[in-house]
């Protein structure tokens, strides 16, 4: 007895005491917890520097250590052993789970996984297939999503050469390994930075579709602290919300706080990577999807990593379910002392009277199955329950959850068959709802998706889980169905947005190739013109035919920039002169049927991207075109400069008091209900019939106007056309140009030594003509080597260095570096088809690149280009 009464006290007193730890662990009101980054400070962290920062942890009532991660750190263990409240790390943190290891996922920062597989473009490996036999980096303990797409295609472990990671990029470009793994946010940055051509491997376009970054948390957290751990979620998502809003700020912020080792260009290019794979513009930061992660821990079961039967539901946080039991920190202490009291006395009971205490228990199972508690159970689950009987699948009874969610009464849910609740047709017809019962019976627990309905006729999705049980003392099944509408609509998103990534990836990489074809194009255009100047209807027919070369080339610019693959190029512009420029196409491809009126007032500057612009205004043109399609109509366009007063604020809109441009396109159309109106700039929304739109172009057109601070607007009603309008900044004074000016016709003659280096015969051909008329002595080669060789002997020859960027072997930045080392002074031009290139080469100045030129080149650009070098000599 003595001993019993000892172990009591001392329980008593370890809880009084984590109680008081507690309340130290404080300063200031705030609670101070530790945050576990996966890595060294870099902007894959940018989000928690920004609630940091901008006070986001503070207003939540928490001060937060950022902690960066030292080799040997297990993540788990800083979590379980309570040295860090929350962590970054990767989705194989489930594993850890397996383990015993109670680690809770919190949200999904990237939505794709950073993680490829990087060689060297000249090594020929384009799959990975072309790995077998070859040397490949992999770390020993990690890259599940690269081992989990050779699985994917057949490849066992024995079919590659796989050494230990050495994280050293130069085992890859001095070719002691022909791959290694890798993250898309920085090694990609580093070859580009040196010149070297490269293939990634992606696991997802192998059916490999893993998270990148996400959030975890203890057990322990959130059963000790569920509202410090809600709050920290939300602190956490606003600062990722505004670090995607602000990535040069959170720049400069990472500079001054964090970290200097990283460059603020190298900053620049993980922060675009981020943007990429967390598609903040398409879907919530933070959001997760179960069947994914379901998804996820199938591959894992795949490589024999974890079991088949591992549950997801304790591991994937639910806000819901962590604020159920908030009051358990304050009276956990009191509550175990009351359980030991308890314990205590029904020792004694037990001791002194077996009898009383059967009849207690016999008691407390007969209040436990009372009618009255199991209802109260049964109605205050977030699912619908259904209990049937196991052999006529009637039902038997239903919770009010299911009453709501199918908007029936009880008498009508009861007396209805099974096919009345779904669509009743196969695979959701009344007999395949019997086989999943039956399957249920003789198989054990079912889980699947399926189709139902409600009683007003409404169709929706669900997901059922079907388990046999003793309810009441009778044998039934029991069947759990959560409405899953929103799950599948942001899937169907998720899966669009795939589709326009891969769209984007697909027209970055035709883009030089075409270009080089543009290029050829224009110059054996000009050379039949400059031949055929007498000949008036020749010159006509080959200016027709040098105007489709323009518009060819205008039309790759676009794509490039619609697909992200082109950077904005943000500057002044007349919205005058673009929307004059849009009508003058739209009058050659719309009916007559359709009247343009055109009313343009204002000659104001705005700050944008031109091929933006125009495709805004196109755009909205081309929907109201499409309204009045069947019927005619009137499209009208209008142009007027507008102030905003804070004391007589602007209808619909909330813009800051200034000066604006105010964009007008209106049509007499069939309009739009106010259902329609509220979706409109909704992704993958469209009122269009299959096959004439995706639902993007609204959504785009959205995020345009408000990356350059501007609102758009929209007005309409049934039968009465539609008015969308947009409101933009004026930028400036009136007297700056809109438009880039014409180059002017180049008459620049010299006999200079000019070097030649691309590996397209046709350009070679092209450029030494077009120099050759001018007395320029040109030589021309097909690589880089070719060059180098002939340039290393007699470098004092050449005047002038003419080289593409992109060749096989060398390309042109190693030739440039080559050649600095033996003449540090030769004037240099570099000449590439893919606009990304351009914005890496500007930022290596210490090559001493006189002028980059972007293809399709035409002979008065490159001309001039040439003429400006050599006089800078």
């Amino acid at each position: 007895m003595r001993k019993a009464l000892l172990l009591i006290f001392l329980l008593v007193f370890n809880s009084c005491c984590s109680v008081a730890a507690q309340a130290a662990g404080t300063e200031d009101g705030l609670e101070e917890v530790v945050l576990q980054l996966k890595w060294q400070h870099q902007f894959q962290f940018a989000g928690y520097y920004a609630a940091v920062v901008k006070g986001f942890y503070r207003e939540a009532g928490l001060k937060v250590i950022l902690k960066e991660r030292k080799p040997g750190i297990a993540i788990a263990d800083e979590l379980v052993f309570g040295r860090a409240q929350f962590a970054v790390e990767m989705p194989g943190l489930l594993l850890e789970r397996q383990a015993g290891k109670p680690v809770v996922v919190l949200a999904a920062i990237l939505q794709h996984s950073p993680e490829v597989v990087i060689a060297r473009k000249d090594t020929g490996i384009a799959s990975p297939h072309d790995l077998i036999g070859k040397r490949l980096m992999l770390m020993p303990h990690g890259n599940f999503e690269t081992r989990a797409m050779f699985s994917h295609e057949g490849i066992r472990s024995t079919d590659l050469t796989i050494l230990d990671h050495s994280w050293d990029i130069e085992d890859l470009i001095s070719g002691r390994v022909d791959a290694q793994s890798g993250y898309l946010t920085d090694m990609p940055y580093v070859l580009e930075k040196r010149g070297i051509a490269y293939t990634l491997l992606f696991p997802i376009n192998y059916g490999i579709d893993f998270y990148g970054d996400c959030l975890y948390t203890s057990s322990r957290e959130m059963r000790e602290h569920p509202e410090r751990v809600r709050a920290f979620l939300e602190a956490s998502l606003r600062g990722w919300q505004y670090a995607m809003e602000h990535p040069e700020e959170m720049i400069d912020i990472i500079l001054e706080h964090y970290s200097t080792r990283l460059s603020r260009e190298t900053l620049r290019y993980e922060a675009e990577k981020v943007r990429e794979l967390m598609l903040p513009r398409f879907i919530q930061i933070g959001h997760m999807n179960p069947g994914r992660w379901r998804r996820i821990a199938d591959t894992f079961v795949e490589l024999g990593m974890l079991s088949a039967d591992f549950p997801l539901d304790d591991f994937i946080y639910s806000p819901d379910k962590a604020a159920e039991r908030p009051y358990l920190r304050l009276i956990l202490p009191v509550l175990a002392t009351a359980m030991l009291l308890v314990a205590f006395v029904a020792l004694l009971l037990f001791t002194f009277n077996l009898k009383l205490k059967k009849s207690v228990q016999e008691r407390t199972m007969e209040l436990a199955m009372g009618e009255q508690r199991f209802r109260e159970i049964f109605n205050s689950t977030s699912d619908a329950l259904f209990i049937h009987d196991p052999v006529t699948g009637q039902l038997r009874d239903v919770n009010e959850t299911m009453l709501k969610m199918y908007g029936c009464t009880r008498e009508e849910a009861l007396s209805r068959q099974l096919q009345d609740f779904s669509v009743g047709r196969p695979p959701y017809s009344q007999d395949d709802a019997r086989k999943w019962l039956q399957k249920t019976l003789t198989e054990g627990p079912q889980v699947f998706e399926w189709h139902a309905r409600r009683k007003n006729g409404e169709l929706f999705w669900v997901e059922v889980s079907l388990k046999k049980s003793t309810i009441a003392g009778e044998d039934s099944i029991l069947a759990s169905v959560r409405d899953i509408t929103d799950r599948r609509r942001l899937e169907t998103e998720l899966r669009q947005a795939q589709k326009m990534e891969a769209i984007g990836t697909l027209a970055g990489g035709i883009a030089h190739d075409f270009n080089n074809i543009l290029t050829a194009i224009f110059g054996y255009l000009e050379l039949a013109m400059f031949r055929g100047a007498k000949d008036a209807t020749l010159l006509n027919h080959l200016e027709k035919a040098h105007l489709g070369a323009v518009r060819a080339r205008d039309l790759v610019r676009q794509i490039l920039a619609f697909s992200r693959k082109a950077e904005q190029s943000k500057r002044p512009l007349k919205l005058v002169d673009i929307i004059s420029e849009v009508v003058s196409l739209l009058r050659s491809t719309i009916p007559a049927s359709i009247e343009i009126r055109q009313d343009f007032r204002s000659e104001a500057l705005v700050y944008a991207d031109e091929t933006q612009m125009h495709q805004v205004i196109l755009n909205l043109c081309t929907n109201a075109y499409h309204a009045m399609e069947h019927t005619g109509g009137i499209l009208t366009l209008a142009l007027h400069d507008v102030a905003v007063d804070s004391d007589h604020p602007q209808p619909g809109i909330t813009l800051d008091p200034g000066r604006y441009v105010r964009i007008m396109v209106r049509d007499t159309g069939s309009g739009m209900d106010e259902k329609t109106m509220a979706k409109i700039f909704e992704p993958y929304f469209t009122s269009k019939e299959h096959g004439k739109g995706t639902g993007l172009g609204m959504a785009v057109v959205h995020g345009i106007i408000k990356d350059c601070r501007g609102e758009i607007v929209v007005e309409s009603a049934e039968g009465h056309g539609s008015t969308f309008t947009i409101y933009l900044p004026v930028h400036g004074a009136r007297a700056i140009a809109g438009r880039e000016p014409q180059a002017e016709q180049v008459d620049c003659r010299g006999d200079a030594q000019i070097m030649v280096v691309d590996d397209e015969e046709t350009i070679r051909e092209l450029v030494s003509a077009f120099l050759g008329q001018e007395g320029y002595i040109v030589e021309a080669f097909e690589n880089g080597f070719a060059a180098w060789d002939l340039l290393s002997r007699d470098p004092e020859r050449w005047d002038l260095l003419i080289s593409d960027m992109t060749m096989p072997g060398m390309g042109g930045l190693e030739l440039v570096r080559r050649v600095r080392e033996i003449r540090p002074e030769l004037p240099v031009i570099l000449c590439t088809g893919y606009s990304k290139d351009m914005n890496e080469v500007e930022k290596k100045n210490e090559l001493g690149i006189g002028m980059f030129l972007q293809k399709p080149l035409t002979r008065d650009e490159l001309l001039q280009a040439v003429c400006s070098v050599l006089q800078k000599t």
